[in-house]
């Protein structure tokens, strides 16, 4: 029992080396989530641009 808890102990320690070797891999995300956000920011902009023509024409029709 005192074996499988030193072995379970061991997987989790700290290597600072497998820090370096992922932070391409975090690189990489954060780079995908700027893609994300500058698109989802294209998307509003754009509906912005377009719906308030469309509003203030029915504005124009109720007064």
């Amino acid at each position: 029992m005192l074996e499988n808890l030193f072995v379970t102990l061991m997987a989790f320690m700290f290597e600072p080396m497998n820090f370096v070797y992922n932070i391409k891999y975090m690189v990489i995300g954060m780079v995908c989530i700027i893609i994300v956000m500058g698109v989802l920011i294209l998307i509003t902009t754009a509906l912005n641009k377009l719906v308030p023509k469309f509003s203030k024409k029915k504005d124009k029709d109720n007064k």
